[in-house]
């Protein structure tokens, strides 16, 4: 057995002895049973047998035992009341506890900073997203004039590409509207560039 004991082993400690107590207390009363049984035979024998100074110790022994019998049930009754009175506190406490902390951390969800602080944080992360969206921007247009100069420098004609394009298809609808529309590509491409 440690020199230290746990809340959790003090408690139990303590809910032993509460028990043990009340038991106590149950066995007196049923031992004080038997006693008043036994002055109360004693009695009628005394009365039977004309012995008034035994007949007299027989009635003070069993008033006297119904005497401590009524302030043992009053004892137990009052202790298990209290011990009622006890568990109901404790559990009083364990939830004035349990609110506390309760309200503590609603009051950390719902506290203003935190919510300063995602406004800023979103803000910061909108601003980001607007400067990375022109970056991309400028990029991809920067890349189209880029690959619009290397296309342009080459010996094959976005006439011949598309040839070679519907030759592979061996269409000549769907392939003309494509030739018509790299042309329409090609043109803007030289009265930009």
């Amino acid at each position: 057995m440690s020199i230290f004991k746990s809340k959790e082993e003090k408690e139990f400690e303590k809910k032993l002895v509460l028990k043990r107590t009340i038991a106590e207390m149950g066995k007196q009363l049923k031992k004080l049973e038997e006693q008043k049984d036994f002055y109360l035979e004693k009695a009628k024998e005394a009365k039977l047998h004309g012995l008034g100074n035994e007949l007299s110790l027989a009635v003070s022994a069993l008033k006297s035992a119904m005497s401590q019998e009524k302030r043992i049930r009053e004892m137990k009754i009052n202790f298990e009341i209290m011990v009622s009175l006890k568990d109901m506190l404790k559990t009083t406490s364990e939830f004035l506890n349990g609110m506390a902390s309760l309200s503590k951390d609603m009051v950390k969800l719902t506290d203003d900073k935190q919510f300063a602080e995602v406004s800023k944080q979103f803000s910061l992360a909108m601003h980001s997203a607007e400067k990375q969206q022109e970056r991309m921007e400028i990029f991809l247009e920067n890349s189209k004039d880029s690959f619009s100069s290397v296309s342009d420098k080459g010996d094959i004609s976005t006439k011949d590409i598309m040839s070679l394009v519907n030759e592979g298809l061996g269409q000549d609808g769907p392939a003309d509207e494509v030739d018509s529309t790299m042309a329409e590509i090609e043109s803007k491409l030289q009265k930009n560039g």
